[in-house]
């Protein structure tokens, strides 16, 4: 189920899936209304984007980069679409149950963050992060390591790193999805080794 958080309350639609406003200002097209209706197509633009034939698109010709944004790197919104579609957000270490409960896990236990999809995709999502979450001055791939990864059509960050890709991608979001918000919650307050 999708979930439009306060102050937009959520609800349930007969088509699953579908994401619907009941702000009342919406209306007045105030401008809190307008940036969670942007919020919210930036979003479904993500669920789109995930489908396998623009994610593990191997079409050299084409640039997915003008597709999705010809300006930049798009929103934090639209790779949280993406992510919550067909990425992962988990916490090694630790299973569902124990996440449902509030357990800590027997041992050390880290935030893991994972992406399929084509070069020029995951190019674009690590350039998207190099551009928001890295430290000024510093590069959030300086040993080139995750470029390389992202050659091989998979993207893994374990860890601050995905700690802090999960926070940017999660932070004062209004539209996610119920499911994982979960585990964002478990892996934003992970503090590491004791």
């Amino acid at each position: 189920m999708f979930c439009v958080s306060a102050p937009n309350p959520c609800t349930l639609t007969t088509r699953v899936n579908q994401i619907k406003l009941l702000n009342a200002n919406y209306q007045k097209e105030t401008p809190e209304a307008v940036d969670v209706l942007i919020e919210q197509n930036e979003y479904l633009r993500g669920v789109l984007y995930s489908d396998v034939k623009h994610r593990l698109d191997m079409n050299y010709d084409r640039d997915i980069a003008q597709e999705i944004d010809p300006y930049g790197t798009s929103t934090r919104h639209f790779w949280r679409g993406v992510v919550e579609t067909v990425g992962r957000i988990g916490m090694q270490g630790l299973n569902q149950r124990e996440i449902d409960m509030g357990l800590q896990g027997a041992g050390y236990t880290y935030p893991r963050f994972e992406l399929r999809g084509s070069y020029r995709f995951l190019r674009m999502f690590l350039d998207h992060i190099e551009e928001n979450v890295a430290v000024a001055g510093m590069s959030f791939d300086d040993t080139g390591k995750l470029n390389f990864a992202c050659g091989g059509n998979i993207l893994r960050l374990s860890g601050y790193k995905a700690q802090d890709v999960v926070k940017h991608l999660y932070q004062d979001h209004t539209v996610s999805r119920e499911s994982v918000r979960t585990i964002v919650d478990v892996v934003l307050t992970w503090t590491g080794k004791k």
